[in-house]
């Protein structure tokens, strides 16, 4: 039987010869990674972001939150239904964006994109708001002028419980702007995609930034957060996110 097996496959999914079978099986064992590693996947509940606010919550740090890339509220909203009292701040500088971001009640809003330096930029639209970026990575439909601000001239809260950031490969220029903001901040999360490659960015960069206010870095699974320490088969550009915890006292591996 073990013969027959073996042979089955070797004609099948394991011969060359006829590709379909190799690709479909790659394809399979690729989105099965996927899963595991919590990549590629928008879905806050199933990727473990849904799952990270209620543990913040649980532990009393969900109280202030500073939104950057709030986009049409959907983050804070689910902020808002684990704790209706939560203080936040969004910043969403796509027109479109806003207009609906505007219509959710209880939220302190900013028309502004936020950078390393202040000034007029150019917005690139995209044809998602989702996929609007102040990085040019060509899939623009659209352009507009926005202001650009940086968190240290803004007057946000003295203690910051999260600081969360998904600006399509402009996070690390929000992080270069907030060195003062970021001694009262206890947690970030931040999104690490392709467009971090277009910016040229790896995510040693952001170790290396981040360890110098004092955070360490966990990947954001669909159960756990994972303790991350660089080494180069963490440099991949799919789509994932990140949570910087300040402090020590930590566990290398945290279920939520």
């Amino acid at each position: 039987m073990k013969k027959v097996l073996a042979y089955a496959l070797k004609k099948t999914i394991l011969n060359w010869n006829r590709p379909f079978y190799s690709k479909a099986l790659l394809t399979v064992c690729k989105r099965y990674v996927d899963l595991y590693n919590g990549d590629n996947n928008y879905h806050r509940n199933e990727n473990g972001e849904l799952k990270v606010l209620k543990w913040l919550h649980s532990i009393d740090k969900l109280q202030t939150i500073v939104d950057v890339g709030a986009n049409i509220g959907s983050y804070s909203s689910d902020v808002l239904s684990i704790n209706p009292k939560a203080s936040i701040d969004c910043f969403e500088p796509d027109p479109r964006a806003y207009k609906e971001l505007s219509k959710i009640k209880g939220l302190r809003l900013h028309n502004v994109g936020v950078g390393d330096t202040e000034g007029t930029f150019t917005l690139n639209m995209g044809s998602r708001t989702t996929h609007s970026s102040l990085m040019d990575h060509g899939e623009g439909v659209a352009t507009a002028s926005v202001k650009v601000i940086t968190l240290d001239t803004q007057a946000l809260p003295k203690k910051i419980d999260l600081l969360k950031i998904d600006v399509e490969g402009f996070e690390y220029k929000v992080l270069q702007g907030a060195k003062e903001t970021l001694k009262r901040v206890s947690f970030v999360q931040f999104e690490f995609s392709g467009a971090n490659f277009k910016s040229r960015l790896f995510l040693g960069d952001f170790i290396e930034y981040l360890g110098q206010f004092n955070f360490q870095i966990y990947k954001i699974k669909a159960d756990r957060l994972e303790k991350v320490s660089w080494n180069p088969t963490e440099e991949n550009f799919a789509l994932k996110n990140y949570l910087a915890i300040k402090g020590a006292g930590y566990e290398d591996t945290i279920k939520i």
